[in-house]
């Protein structure tokens, strides 16, 4: 029993690795429940038994990148010396990401209401944290006191609900420039001179 549970488990992984992969290379709906079954060698029918269907899949996919990009988050966090070098170790990652995924699959996933109401929860709960961020960046006197971090908060929350249900208006800019630009104005703009002379020595003279 144990021993089939653990091939199960180490098949599952497999499964999950080799999805995300495929996902984030070619987006969600070239990405048949056949085609992941033929690059594992495995049949559909074994594939079926681990998962459902392909909704099932994704949620499962994304909740594994969600774990593991949280621990390395909390890592970064740890290990920096103030804020901004976290923004910073934080905008290399995003930007990476940007890069190495296929623009489709941000496009594909409104088709999976379940899904995106899993990013949503997922967002609130990494969300939760945000004033006590906020707040150690004005003690650290790089952002701005004045600022009222919940509303900002709120503002990026119903900013980033419009993306992902239509970005259409945004076709002609390139993922990058459209990261770049909103992480900049909300970042840059939030800091005291300080905190826009480290910004500037991080983002701008490199």
């Amino acid at each position: 029993m144990e021993e089939r549970d653990s091939k199960r488990e180490e098949l599952k992984g497999r499964i999950l690795r080799v999805s995300i992969e495929a996902f984030a290379k070619d987006g969600i709906k070239p990405v048949t429940m056949d085609k992941i079954a033929s690059s594992l060698c495995i049949s559909k029918r074994t594939l079926y038994e681990v998962y459902e269907d392909k909704e099932a899949l994704l949620e499962d996919c994304f909740r594994l990148l969600n774990s593991e990009k949280q621990a390395r988050l909390k890592s970064m966090y740890e290990n920096c010396d103030n804020v901004l070098t976290f923004l910073y170790e934080l905008y290399k990652m995003h930007m990476n990401e940007i890069q190495t995924v296929n623009p489709r699959l941000y496009d594909d996933i409104v088709k999976y209401p379940k899904l995106q109401e899993m990013i949503k929860c997922e967002s609130a709960e990494r969300n939760k944290t945000a004033d006590q961020f906020f707040a150690r960046g004005v003690e650290q006197g790089l952002f701005l006191p004045e600022i009222n971090y919940g509303l900002l908060r709120l503002v990026n929350e119903v900013v980033h609900e419009g993306f992902m249900k239509d970005n259409s208006k945004l076709k002609e800019f390139s993922m990058e420039e459209s990261f770049r630009t909103m992480f900049f104005i909300n970042v840059r703009g939030i800091c005291t001179e300080k905190g826009r002379m480290l910004f500037d020595s991080l983002f701008l003279n490199k």
